[in-house]
């Protein structure tokens, strides 16, 4: 990998700087920046590049132990690791040295919440948003932790400033599909179905979408376009057992008992087939 090469022979040279000016501080400074340059890549890489991000964090903290930057790029290796407590160290060190840095209270949120303290990790994700109320992400995972605490409302307006920070069609997707799926969860029905046709539009091939938009036109009683939102999942997918089950109840509900009957018994051959794999 170039990039790795590049870095690899920024600290052969800043080493060998070092040893030859006696530890001057700017040939330290250097140093240090391309041993966390090197640590970030590896990290990047992740699997057995952890170990070796690991080393490289270790030593430019030896030679710098008041680099934030570098605190923050161990606490995302041992966040990775499934380390958290000595992740949410590095963070809190890092915040610590530097509490300016959004990033590095909104990694501790995301330790916080894989820990489960949502508390913890709804202030540290408030923190970030303070500090960068324009980053989509911090929104984001902010929205996970209130769906965890079922603030629903919360999480939906959060979902909604992502939408507006975020420009990336496949990122507009994924969040109007979350965003539809929490107005389903609180029986906002029409809310869920305007959001799931805006992804329609844009992809015409989301099973997601049109799947979830059934269901929600099943709960507000339109049969007539629930059922051709399961037809279309069935189009694109003839192996869906939700969508032929789902569309057999409907069919069962209008009568239709024999379509019924067919759907039901694909959805159930369809069952048998996935669990035998």
């Amino acid at each position: 990998m170039k990039l790795l090469r590049t870095t690899n022979k920024a600290v052969e040279l800043g080493e060998s700087d070092v040893e030859k000016s006696q530890r001057n501080p700017k040939n330290i400074s250097k140093l240090v920046r391309a041993l966390h340059n090197q640590a970030t890549i590896h990290e990047k890489l992740g699997g057995d590049n952890l170990e070796q991000a690991l080393d490289c964090f270790n030593k430019a903290l030896s030679y710098d132990p008041k680099y934030s930057p570098s605190y923050n790029g161990r606490g995302l290796v041992f966040d990775r690791l499934f380390n958290f407590e000595e992740a949410i160290k590095d963070f809190s060190q890092a915040i610590y040295l530097d509490q300016s840095h959004a990033v590095y209270w909104h990694n501790r949120g995301c330790c916080y919440r894989n820990m489960g303290l949502l508390t913890d990790s709804l202030n540290n994700f408030n923190k970030a948003i303070d500090l960068d109320p324009y980053n989509p992400i911090i929104y984001s995972n902010r929205g996970l932790v209130l769906r965890k605490l079922e603030k629903y409302d919360d999480a939906i307006e959060d979902y909604t400033k992502e939408l507006e920070l975020t420009t990336e069609l496949t990122s507009k997707i994924r969040v109007l599909n979350n965003r539809a799926y929490w107005y389903a969860k609180i029986e906002k029905f029409e809310k869920a179905i305007e959001d799931y046709s805006i992804v329609i539009t844009q992809d015409h091939i989301n099973i997601h979408a049109y799947h979830n938009r059934g269901i929600s036109y099943e709960r507000i009683g339109d049969w007539s376009k629930a059922i051709s939102d399961f037809t279309s999942v069935i189009k694109i997918d003839n192996k869906n057992a939700n969508a032929y089950y789902n569309r057999g109840c409907w069919y069962d509900t209008l009568g239709e008992l024999d379509l019924a009957i067919t759907d039901y018994s694909i959805a159930l051959e369809l069952d048998a087939q996935s669990s035998e794999k």
